[in-house]
């Protein structure tokens, strides 16, 4: 039944996160099935289902007359030495990432994710191949559109799957493991840079962009300004950015907001592209920066090209990195860590 099916799944992650953990070792057994059965409040059928699908796994092992038992590490299968890697970013770093995990005596199996086109059900199909594998670890890059995919990435934790998120894809943080940029942090940083300049403070914001990652560089904006006593308001303080498909006259819209921006004001755009655009309509209009208006872009990739305005990185190697330190490390040690922005000054500021 269903009931039965979700209780044997919750015995097996509460199994799985023992052996994780260290509970119990090569040399001593788990606990006899009836003194599982009273630790647990289930039955003997339901625990035999959990240790049954650990024993499919390779996780444990019976020995007739003694017991269940740990499978000794050195003789696991040689998947968990593969590295699953979802990613949207440059070749380099995928090379990059390859090159790290070789040098460490992994392989590596990919995903590509296409931000312009999000597939939940073939990432599904991804992480349930993952964890029937039993990959030794999990660079995350999830997709935020529903149905996303929490159950799968919960049992690839509880089936000891070193599974590490490098990007968001919900407002709040992953339940498993996470080295994520802090975009709540960056928005936070234009609001007060340009608060202590005495700056009006604005966001550029693509118009129906709905991403993780603009949401948070829009708390932590809203958050800074109400910190410092100024009541948010989206007609007051943001503008409305759109993409070159959504109109007929793109340059016309791009003209008249660069038009509307007040003097002495400082923009803050969610992309290093966007502010390098509205660098160049406000330069067409003869407006001064950083004299008449200040402008910054954020970028998560960590390259800013050759962005003619200050700009707020992440560091996305160095987060790769520390990822795959964890994950490649003898033993697994959970993270929850937040990166910073940098800030790239060009003088715009």
């Amino acid at each position: 039944s269903p009931s039965s099916g979700r209780k044997a799944l919750t015995v097996y992650r509460r199994l799985a996160k023992g052996i994780q953990k260290g509970e119990w070792s090569a040399t001593s057994p788990l606990p006899a099935e009836r003194d599982l059965c009273r630790l647990l409040s289930v039955s003997r059928t339901t625990v035999r289902k959990a240790i049954g699908r650990l024993e499919q796994e390779g996780r444990l092992h019976r020995i007739q007359g003694s017991g269940t038992y740990v499978r000794d590490s050195t003789t696991t299968p040689a998947a968990l030495q593969t590295v699953a890697v979802m990613y949207s970013f440059s070749e380099q770093s995928l090379q990059h990432i390859q090159n790290r995990l070789l040098d460490a005596g992994c392989l590596m199996s990919t995903f590509s994710q296409a931000r312009a086109s999000w597939d939940s059900a073939r990432e599904k199909l991804f992480l349930s191949q993952v964890l029937e594998q039993r990959h030794r670890g999990l660079i995350a890059f999830c997709s935020p559109l529903e149905p996303r995919n929490d159950e799968t990435l919960r049992e690839l934790d509880a089936a000891g799957v070193r599974v590490v998120h490098i990007e968001h894809y919900w407002d709040e943080p992953p339940a498993q493991s996470f080295i994520l940029p802090d975009y709540r942090r960056a928005g936070h940083m234009l609001a007060v840079s340009f608060l202590l300049q005495r700056r009006p403070p604005l966001l550029a914001w693509l118009k129906d962009y709905t991403s993780p990652y603009a949401r948070l560089i829009l708390r932590g904006f809203r958050e800074a300004l109400e910190e410092n006593g100024q009541r948010f308001s989206a007609s007051t303080h943001i503008l409305e950015l759109i993409t070159r498909e959504a109109t007929d006259d793109y340059d016309g819209y791009m003209t008249a907001l660069a038009a509307r921006i007040p003097a002495g004001a400082a923009v803050g755009a969610t992309s290093f592209q966007h502010a390098e655009i509205l660098a160049e309509y406000l330069a067409r209009a003869g407006r001064r920066v950083p004299e008449e208006v200040a402008s910054v872009g954020i970028e998560a990739g960590g390259e800013s090209g050759d962005c003619p305005t200050d700009t707020l990185v992440f560091d996305r190697q160095a987060l790769l990195d520390a990822a795959i330190d964890r994950i490649v490390a003898p033993r697994w040690e959970p993270i929850h860590q937040w990166i910073a922005p940098q800030r790239l000054a060009k003088g715009t500021l």
